[in-house]
């Protein structure tokens, strides 16, 4: 197969992890899937690997181990679309998803408190996706 890069969505019917909450589970279920591709050698270290989306931020603490250095990029609205919503992340992120779309929220105009959280929540997704 002839591709420059191979992406996968943050949601999918593949994705079956059973947890009460369907964040955590699509979440959970593409790291599970990934990991069993690896495992099972149907991932091409050679080709790239990107992440399209972010169910929640705590998923991408699983891909900072070097079985995962095939995974080159992610794109993820979710920093944005809660900051507009004025929810900071934690830690580890958070265990909701605001289910809203960022080319709904293209016109708005941020407030100081808006444009602070989208700051402290694309800070916070560096520190989980990198460590520290």
């Amino acid at each position: 197969m002839n591709v420059d890069r191979i992406a996968f969505p943050f949601r999918s019917p593949t994705y079956q992890f059973n947890h009460s909450n369907p964040d955590v589970s699509r979440a959970m279920g593409r790291v599970q899937v990934i990991t069993d591709m690896l495992r099972n050698d149907i991932i091409d270290y050679r080709t790239t690997h990107h992440l399209l989306g972010c169910s929640l931020p705590i998923e991408f603490m699983y891909y900072r181990y070097e079985e995962y250095s095939c995974i080159t990029s992610v794109d993820t609205s979710s920093p944005i679309i809660h900051g507009l919503h004025r929810v900071m992340f934690e830690n580890t992120g958070l265990l909701d998803k605001c289910d809203v779309k960022l080319a709904d929220l293209i016109e708005t105009h941020l407030s100081d408190l808006q444009m602070s959280c989208i700051l402290h929540n694309v800070s916070k997704f560096r520190e989980i996706v990198n460590g520290g």
